[in-house]
């Protein structure tokens, strides 16, 4: 269906699924194709959505590694370069360098 379709019509309905509405009648012809077939399976309840269940669950994950890490390097920022050098020396790390190379290592 989507191959007998002319380029405006490609776009149009890219638009209307907020999908890209650039590239060649190829390029366009595929992606509309692949909405589709997402379509027919979120319709048909085909996709048992474990694989965005998994995303999601990785994606907290991550999002909560990454508020840790910025509280560290708040920790960090408010320690003077020589406390950041004594820790880098405890830990076992090259203390030379600027303050944000050390919060770099240190992290």
């Amino acid at each position: 269906m989507a191959t007998q379709l002319k380029v405006e019509e490609l776009r149009t309905q890219l638009a209307q699924r907020g999908l890209t509405t650039t590239g060649t009648k190829p390029t366009l012809v595929r992606r509309l194709q692949n909405a589709l077939r997402k379509e027919s399976k979120q319709s048909t309840g085909t996709d048992d959505g474990f694989s965005a269940n998994k995303k999601r669950n990785r994606d907290s994950e991550n999002e909560a590694s990454n508020s840790t890490k910025i509280m560290a390097v708040e920790k960090f920022r408010e320690m003077s370069i020589q406390q950041l050098r004594q820790l880098a020396t405890l830990q076992g790390i090259s203390k030379s360098g600027s303050k944000k190379d050390l919060i770099e290592r240190l992290l």
